[in-house]
């Protein structure tokens, strides 16, 4: 049940952050406008969902179930069987992709800033 919440969890997070995404390209073609405090907020978010994801991930066992078939490993879901594996599992690129969102937003938020700035000199 808990690799169920799991998935769940990565797929509605997965679906935000792609959703966000393509706001983010779609306000680029349509408007031009890049350095806003939408696409700040939006970048926020993002990087928000990568850290809630690498969380879920740390606390949630990924649960599989190792069958040997003629020397060669398989592994597959399972519901509830007693060959659980249940690890934690710490994934390192969920939270370097969070940091690597939210470095962006703060550089996007500072830019944000001088186009204002720029825009109020002119």
């Amino acid at each position: 049940m808990a690799a169920l919440v799991g998935f769940l969890a990565t797929g509605i997070c997965g679906g935000v952050g792609a959703f966000l995404a393509y706001k983010i390209f779609d306000d680029l073609v349509r408007r031009d406008a890049i350095f806003t405090a939408r696409q700040v907020k939006r970048l926020k978010v993002i990087a928000l969902i990568f850290a809630l994801l690498f969380v879920i991930e740390l606390l949630l066992p990924s649960s599989g179930l190792i069958i040997d078939s003629g020397g060669m490993e398989v592994v597959g879901l399972v519901d509830d069987s007693a060959s659980y594996i249940d690890t934690p599992k710490l994934n390192l690129g969920s939270l370097l992709f969070a940091a690597v969102f939210y470095c962006a937003s703060a550089i996007f938020e500072y830019a944000s800033l001088l186009q204002q700035a720029s825009d109020e000199t002119i």
